[in-house]
Formats: C-alpha cells, structure tokens, sequence
C-alpha cells in the first residue's frame, strides 16, 4: 500500500498540510460507518512497537481494539479493513 512518512523540524508546517490533505480527502461517510476510510493518518508511536502501530491504525480507521489481541491478529484487521485498490 502506498504511504507517506512526513519529517520536518518544529514550526515548519506539517500539520497544516495533513490537515488539508485529510480536508481534501475526506470519506464519503463518517468514521465507523460501512465506508471504506480513503486516508488513514495516525501520529507514530514514540516507540517502535508493532503492537502499538496496529493499535493506532485500527483506531484510525475507526475500529473498537479489544485488549490482548496478538500482533499477528492486529495486522489482519488492519489488512482487512484499510483501503483497497480501486
């Protein structure tokens, strides 16, 4: 899946352009709906840890994330649900 790592120093504008990006690209239906979420955006964990990433895709995605799945579970539920080729 295509996908965008955004790195600046403080001040340099990052927000403002994801907030447009997402403006732009917005889903045809709100979050948790039966619609597919073109743009995913999540803030990186402060650590590397799959678990966490996972977590924070399906929060975006707008998903409920039970306590104690495995990674190996969050990772399909990320690929079952985020964006398909159209």
């Amino acid at each position: 899946m295509p996908s965008l790592l955004l790195f600046a120093d403080q001040a340099m504008g990052k927000t403002h352009i994801l907030e447009k990006f997402l403006r732009d690209h917005r889903s045809g239906s709100e979050f948790g709906s039966s619609g597919r979420v073109p743009v995913a955006c999540v803030q990186m964990p402060p650590y590397p840890q799959k678990r966490d990433f996972y977590q924070e895709m399906l929060t975006a995605l707008g998903t409920v994330v039970p306590d104690g799945m495995s990674v190996v579970t969050l990772r399909h539920r990320v690929r079952v649900l985020g964006p398909v080729a159209n």
